[in-house]
């Protein structure tokens, strides 16, 4: 391993080999273990502090992110060594040492990925030598191992003018395009950047959704035979059809005379002609990787998947599964799929643990996807299927089989065998009462939790935390969340006291600190929170004097004052509030002919 030391006059080793030894090979470093290379990349870090190179610095310190969350899963894909810059003999010899490193962690990676295949983890080793490619994309045995796996990611596609007539559309010659990667054939209108833009992200999503659910992709034994040295092609399928439609206008043209719902979503998968639809938009990410899912379990997986499955119940799993995969997010040099903080998660703990939903087992796990499009309750179902999915992938680690019996009823609603999703119950408990119960549990979150997801670094828009219990000092963690617009606190044990860097959320436009033990002190730092424009104090001690506190908030437009303390006194405040819409304020003492009174003078309902 290099060693990098300082001298007695101050002077850094790496200094000097920045400025006279600048050009000269760094030899290969013997195998880094995890404590190893965290230890070289402080090193690293510090020389790089000393010389004044911030980024470097900066990449050394966070390139092993060392907060691994209990409630994610973590992929990674190739990431290419960085650039020497000839004009910085400093950044030039960085680069060498941070490459040297990153290929020695890269063998030991290698060697573990090894052990796991040995003792029957050809899941886990398979993800192991992702790991592999990402230190080092130029690891000779992994590439030979993983194959076109990895230059699919990789090589940018080439994008080919058609000349016919589109046989199914009726496009003229000339008026769209084709792009084939190794695993996808995309037919476009869009134009040519975003087109290869689409079939690159299609190869990620297939490499990311290989290394999840390698059991229902792969053959057994297969990569312990590659790791041997057998060079056996992975299962390959035909190549999966995608169409990428010019705009919403064409989108709908196409796609809207059959599909009744197809007005609101931005793609859609048709497993009957087995193609996906999708159109370039700001807002596609979460759904290309919902609809892929479908795409690739019933096309690329071992699965036997039936062009209606679904149809005959269980239909929850298959959309489950989908809406999981929404989660999978880019950390720049990593992946991540799943955690408290998924954007699916929010809706459905709040469903779950706020308002306490839980559709009837037998009805809701029987559904079929043509009974959800007729009934009203289908958005609640959706939220419900990613609530249970998640809880059973991500938040049972320490309850053995739950993953496996979620994949195991996947496969057999794919199959046509619809009673497998009754059986699902059990992972919660086994009868339905406690299973509610025990999936509430699940869904709220812990210190462990919360602490785990704040160290991480991750920053969200969206954060339901209701019915959480955290000790006092991790209620002031989330202090640095400058990004959130929604903040769902409703019956968790915060005070006042515990919220006083509320104010520091200036993005902030959804507040809810319902049942909670706040009082009208609080209100001091919500006044300062400009964009607010949704705050639910039901159930709080909060008077008269508390909500002045509010007065002339000028974007405040729906408010919640159920069961407080309030008097006709209050209403003085609500007419200083100029965008105020809708007002709740049931279980006051607000009297209903001071009420109507003050409707009749201000346009106030509601909610």
């Amino acid at each position: 391993m290099n060693q990098f030391f300082l001298k007695s006059t101050g002077l850094l080793f790496g200094l000097l080999l920045a400025t006279h030894a600048c050009g000269q090979a760094v030899k290969t470093p013997t195998p880094l273990d995890q404590a190893a290379m965290q230890l070289e990349l402080e090193r690293l870090a510090s020389i790089c502090d000393e010389l004044q190179l911030t980024e470097e610095a900066t990449t050394c310190r966070t390139w092993l992110n060392k907060v691994h969350r209990k409630d994610q899963q973590r992929l990674y894909l190739p990431t290419e060594f960085p650039v020497e810059n000839a004009n910085n003999a400093k950044q030039a010899s960085w680069c060498k040492y941070f490459i040297a490193a990153r290929r020695a962690h890269a063998l030991w990676l290698y060697a573990e990925a090894q052990k796991l295949a040995q003792a029957g983890d050809e899941a886990a080793a398979f993800r192991k030598l992702w790991q592999v490619v990402r230190e080092d994309p130029e690891h000779a045995e992994t590439r030979r191992v993983l194959g076109t796996l990895v230059t699919a990611v990789a090589v940018r596609p080439k994008l080919r003018q058609a000349t016919s007539a589109h046989p199914a559309f009726a496009w003229p010659p000339r008026s769209y395009s084709r792009v084939q990667t190794m695993h996808f054939l995309v037919t476009s209108r869009a134009d040519p950047k975003a087109s290869n833009d689409v079939a690159q992200r299609l190869e990620v999503a297939h490499a990311l959704w290989s290394q999840l659910f390698y059991e229902q992709w792969a053959k057994p034994g297969q990569l312990t035979a590659k790791l041997s040295g057998a060079n056996s092609n992975w299962n390959e399928t035909r190549k999966m059809e995608v169409v990428l439609l010019k705009d919403r206008n064409e989108y709908l043209e196409v796609l809207g005379v059959r599909e009744a719902s197809i007005g609101v979503s931005v793609g859609y998968y048709n497993a009957r002609a087995k193609q996906s639809f999708f159109y370039p938009s700001d807002d596609l990410e979460a759904t290309f990787f919902h609809e892929l899912t479908h795409q690739l379990f019933a096309e690329a997986s071992r699965i036997d998947a039936l062009n209606d499955a679904g149809n005959q119940g269980g239909i929850w799993i298959l959309e489950g599964i989908a809406l999981y995969l929404e989660s999978l997010r880019s950390h720049g040099t990593f992946w991540t799929v799943g955690g408290i903080d998924a954007p699916r998660m929010q809706t459905a703990r709040y469903r779950a643990v706020r308002d306490g939903y839980w559709p009837a087992w037998n009805e809701f796990s029987n559904g079929t996807i043509d009974a959800w499009k007729e009934d009203p309750n289908v958005a609640l179902y959706y939220s419900h299927a990613a609530g249970l999915t998640h809880a059973m992938l991500d938040l049972a680690k320490q309850e053995s089989g739950s993953r496996e019996e979620f994949m195991a009823a996947l496969t057999a609603i794919y199959e046509g065998r619809p009673t497998a999703s009754t059986s699902l119950l059990t992972q919660f408990a086994d009868n339905e009462e406690e299973a509610k119960l025990k999936y509430q549990d699940r869904m709220t979150v812990s210190d462990d939790q919360l602490s785990e997801f704040v160290a991480s670094g991750t920053q969200v828009e969206e954060l339901v935390l209701a019915g959480s219990a955290f000790k006092p000092e991790n209620w002031h963690k989330l202090a640095g969340q400058e990004r959130l617009k929604w903040l769902d606190l409703s019956f968790c044990n915060c005070t006042t006291g515990d919220l006083t860097w509320l104010n520091e959320l200036t993005s902030l436009e959804r507040l809810s600190v319902e049942g909670t033990a706040i009082d009208g002190a609080l209100l001091k730092q919500i006044r300062q929170l400009s964009k607010l424009n949704e705050l639910d104090l039901s159930g709080c001690a909060i008077d008269d004097t508390g909500l002045a506190e509010l007065r002339g908030h000028k974007n405040l437009k729906i408010l919640w004052l159920t069961g407080t303390q309030v008097t006709d006194e209050a209403l003085k405040t609500l007419a200083t509030l100029p965008n105020l819409k809708s007002c709740e304020i049931g279980g006051t003492s607000i009297t209903a002919e001071a009420w109507q009174q003050f409707v009749r003078d201000h346009p106030v309902g509601s909610p």
